[in-house]
């Protein structure tokens, strides 16, 4: 049930078509979750997931500009990230760790908490961010998990370290775009432009959102010009 309501979650906050954002089935995950945690109060992974979606949710009102196009986390302005949400995710996150029992949805909810805490995008703690998700990627271990420590490997350590660990899953993410984006933003980043251009295209080829690739257009133009 944990899983159903973390779907319906990422259905909403990145649909793969049609309206990116989501905020009905947004608004349902998160009653859904704190449902469950009335129900489950002695689960700890219920209030993890509960405090996930709230961290997540946060960034909402900045995700997307006046004109309906894709902020980047990087770019977005945080005094717009709902602070209610944050207070909200950290005491549901303090609540699944006083049971003592540690969760992929409660790790998940510590990365997206690590994120709510910085100010701005440069001080972000990558490094902590790093270390959580090689928890996570041995408790549950999925390509995904592998991609997101890669990301966080190369804004902490260098792109080249993120480039790295990409490799070992490069197969089985070929066909998912949000890899090449990371991969093209990757090579970008050590100059490699014909490389990285390959893979904003590949990215873009595969990418349905409409939204979404008006983005990764104007990324890939930015970032290789």
């Amino acid at each position: 049930m944990l899983k159903v309501v973390y779907v319906i979650y990422t259905q909403g906050h990145a649909a793969p078509t049609g309206e990116l954002v989501r905020g009905d089935l947004c608004d349902e995950a998160r009653w859904l979750a704190g449902t469950l945690c009335d129900l489950l109060p002695e689960e700890p992974e219920a209030w993890g997931l509960a405090s996930l979606l709230a961290y997540t949710d946060a960034r909402r009102p900045a995700r997307l500009d006046a004109d309906g196009e894709v902020v980047l986390l990087r770019d977005q302005d945080r005094s717009r990230w709902d602070a209610e949400a944050i207070a909200a995710g950290r005491r549901l996150l303090a609540r699944a760790l006083a049971l003592r029992r540690v969760g992929p949805y409660q790790l998940q909810a510590a990365i997206a908490g690590a994120h709510a805490s910085a100010p701005t995008f440069d001080d972000t703690d990558w490094r902590t961010i790093r270390r959580l998700y090689a928890v996570l990627a041995r408790l549950e271990p999925s390509p995904i998990v592998s991609l997101n420590e890669a990301v966080a490997a190369a804004l902490s350590e260098g792109p080249e370290s993120g480039l790295a660990l990409l490799s070992p899953i490069a197969e089985e993410l070929d066909g998912y775009h949000y890899f090449h984006l990371a991969r093209a933003d990757m090579l970008a980043a050590t100059g490699e432009r014909g490389a990285a251009r390959a893979a904003f295209d590949r990215a873009l080829a595969l990418c349905e959102n409409e939204t979404e690739r008006r983005t990764i257009a104007r990324v890939a133009a930015e970032r290789t010009p």
